[in-house]
């Protein structure tokens, strides 16, 4: 059972997991949008999970108070995502006395009650995923060259990596984290135990500035265009 919609709010944020909620809660918050307080992030717990989720969102008494709806997917590699998202809408409408309309384009509203919009991360025209766009958000951290160096050396030492291309994203984030958090400076010892994204965001070594990399054009007009009036 899904945990509640709150009663108060119009606009709803369905991403993937904890990591993505966390991400999103941090963008919003950086966003200083009149309207970002009418904004609930909940998660749907991966892409498979989707229409199951929206099914239980929708027989929620209090969607009938959500005006626009956002769903947030990796792309992920050699996937169909935007039209998977579709698929899984048509499927949560089935023998459902609500009905979600359809977006024709990624981050366009449809038309109907609510309005539907889909952002694929990193964004419409790459594959990947959430922690792609984290990684060009420290791009310009000097770490970064020592992780580049370390995954050109494990391919040296013929690591399989182009063939677990789903699995680098994530490898590239966990050790770069883990480079912030050698320096006990920067991370006490509960900080240096903790490497996924919904911790890291709160992290000491972490900087205002990363908010402001233009990868996350994308994802701030999206939710300003969800959050207008």
């Amino acid at each position: 059972m899904t945990t509640p919609i709150p009663d108060d709010k119009s606009c709803l944020l369905l991403v993937e997991g904890a990591d993505d909620e966390a991400f999103f809660s941090q963008l919003v918050s950086r966003l200083n949008h009149p309207q970002a307080s009418q904004l609930h992030i909940m998660t749907y717990g991966g892409k498979d999970q989707l229409s199951e989720r929206l099914r239980e969102y929708m027989r929620d008494p209090n969607f009938k108070h959500i005006s626009r709806l956002g769903i947030v997917r990796d792309q992920d590699f050699n996937t169909h995502a935007f039209n998977s998202v579709l698929t899984h809408i048509r499927r949560a409408n089935r023998r459902n006395t609500r009905k979600l309309p359809y977006p024709k384009y990624p981050r366009q509203l449809s038309i109907g009650y609510p309005q539907v919009a889909v952002l694929l991360l990193p964004s419409d025209d790459r594959e990947g995923m959430l922690e792609d766009l984290v990684l060009d958000m420290v791009s310009e951290d000097p770490i970064m060259a020592c992780v580049e160096n370390y995954f050109c050396c494990l391919k040296e030492k013929q690591v399989d990596i182009q063939h677990n291309m789903d699995r680098l994203p994530k490898a590239k984030v966990r050790v770069f984290v883990n480079g912030k958090n050698v320096e006990r400076k920067n991370s006490n010892r509960k900080e240096a135990t903790r490497i996924s994204l919904q911790y890291i965001f709160t992290a000491r070594w972490w900087q205002e500035a990363f908010w402001d990399h233009v990868c996350l054009k994308q994802a701030k007009a999206f939710l300003s265009h969800l959050l207008a009036p």
